[in-house]
This record gives C-alpha cells, sequence and structure tokens, in this order.
C-alpha cells in the first residue's frame, strides 16, 4: 500500500513537470536521481552490494521494460487525468494473466476469462474509439500497463533466480537511465527556474526508487495474487491529486470503468486463491 501511495504522488509531480519541461528530460532525470538515491542509500547506509550481474540480458530487458512503461505514461500525463492513467493500469494484472498463460502455460477456466473479457470492454467503454471523445493518448496508458505487466513476469523470474531485491531496485533505475542517454543528449534541457522545481526532480527519483523497492520486496514476501487487491485503492490517491493539483474531477465513465475493472479484478484474485488453497 505505501508503495502505491508513493507511486501516486510520483506520477502527480510528473504531471507537474511535463507540463513544463521536455518529457525526455522528466523521464531521463527520475532514473538519473533513482539510481544516485539508490547508490548512496544501499551502498553507504545499508552496505548492501549493487552489483548483481547488471550485464545479463533478463536483467537489462527486465529493467528496459519498466524504463518503456514510464515513458508511455508520462508521455500519457502530458494530455489524461490521473484517473484515467491509474485505471488504465489497473488492466496490468490481466495481462499478466495472459502472459502467465502463454509463457508458463497456466491454466484458467472460464470464469477467469470471462471477467477479463468484461474488464477489456470497460476499458473500451473509457476509450471509446471511434468517436469523437476518443483520446489517442489513452493508447499510451495501455502501452504502459502492458509493459508493466512483462516487467512484473520478470521481477517474479528473477526473484526466483535469487537475485538480491537491492539489486533489482538498483538496476530498475540503472539501465533505463543508461539507455535513455542518447535521447537527452540531443534534448533541450531546460534548467529548473526555482528551487521548488529542483525538490520536485529530487522527490521523483527517490519516490521511484521506494516504490519499486517496496514493491520488490512485497513481491518476494508473498505471491503476486497475495498483492493483487492492494493495488487498487492506488485510484482514491489518484483522485485526491487530481483534484488537488489539477482540479480535474472523474467523469461518469471512468467512475463506472474504474468500477468495473476493480470488481472483474477482485473476482480473478479471488478464483486465483481458491485455485492455490
Amino acid at each position: 500500500m505505501l508503495a502505491l501511495f508513493l507511486f501516486a504522488t510520483l506520477d502527480a509531480i510528473a504531471k507537474l513537470l511535463v507540463q513544463t519541461y521536455p518529457v525526455p528530460q522528466v523521464i531521463f532525470l527520475r532514473f538519473f536521481t533513482h539510481t544516485v538515491i539508490a547508490a548512496i542509500i544501499l551502498t553507504y547506509i545499508f552496505k548492501k552490494k549493487l552489483f548483481y550481474n547488471p550485464f545479463n540480458i533478463v536483467n537489462i530487458i527486465r529493467s528496459s521494460f519498466l524504463g518503456i512503461a514510464t515513458i508511455f505514461n508520462f508521455l500519457a500525463l502530458q494530455y489524461l487525468p490521473l484517473t484515467v492513467t491509474g485505471t488504465m493500469f489497473f488492466l496490468a494484472p490481466f495481462f499478466v494473466v495472459i502472459m502467465s498463460i502463454i509463457f508458463f502455460k497456466e491454466k484458467v477456466g472460464w470464469r477467469r476469462w470471462l471477467a477479463m473479457i468484461i474488464a477489456f470492454a470497460a476499458i473500451g467503454y473509457i476509450m471509446k474509439p471511434g468517436t469523437a471523445l476518443f483520446q489517442p493518448a489513452i493508447l499510451l496508458s495501455l502501452g504502459a500497463s502492458i509493459s508493466y505487466a512483462l516487467y512484473q513476469i520478470l521481477v517474479r523470474f528473477t526473484l526466483n533466480n535469487n537475485e538480491p531485491q537491492e539489486a533489482m531496485a538498483f538496476h530498475s533505475g540503472l539501465v533505463p537511465a543508461c539507455l535513455l542517454c542518447p535521447v537527452v543528449m540531443v534534448t533541450d534541457i531546460m534548467i529548473p527556474s526555482d528551487y521548488i522545481d529542483y525538490g520536485l526532480w529530487l522527490a521523483i527519483g527517490v519516490l521511484g526508487f521506494l516504490g519499486q523497492f517496496f514493491i520488490i520486496y512485497a513481491i518476494k514476501l508473498t505471491s503476486g495474487s497475495v498483492l493483487a487487491p492492494f493495488q487498487y485503492p492506488q485510484i482514491i490517491f489518484m483522485t485526491f491529486y487530481s483534484y488537488a493539483l489539477f482540479q480535474q474531477v472523474p467523469t461518469t465513465d471512468n467512475v463506472v470503468g474504474a468500477i468495473i475493472i476493480i470488481s472483474c479484478g477482485l473476482y480473478v484474485w479471488s478464483r486465483e486463491r481458491k485455485f492455490q488453497k
């Protein structure tokens, strides 16, 4: 729950920053400050080893998917309310189930398939493709959800191979920051005009590192099916920030769609828990 509050706060700050600064600059500094803060906290305070086979292809791909998810999400935040981007992220568990079927040959009954179909129909209800109300930016949020689901699949895979969560949290900042360096080099960088913006730059790195560390640690301690319901209260934090900072109130369609998606997610979770017993 704490990690989700941190991520909601990170998204709210990112939405503030992308209104003023180039998106590539915001994304790079999110991961660069994440890497620096992680190195300081883990190395000098907790005396942890940071580099655990960092050039392993799985580590690079896993962290790259987190970077891709962040790119899509921050681009979407330029145009969409926090409540919409947050709702789209609720699709990630459904994509995880689908990927588990494809990659791990897991069995899924017709009830869970039906719940997932209803959830995707709810997304169609929110997106309204083919109408004047359709916002193309919502496809960016969909891409973020898919990328984050792939990241979660690879987190579980690497934890099963005994990679320390401290190293994973560090790599999740280091790899995207390195990959984004060429993009930032051709971006017109804007220097913050006041100390508040400097504080916001620092905050997104701290929040990103702590959020990833807590999520990875939670996944290591328990199964994803146990954690699944705890992501849904994040919409409360998103709604608060959306109204308090941007005076954006969720539309009726967004509320209805979110309720359907959350209900389907909880049903899928309950079925998974039943079969695990």
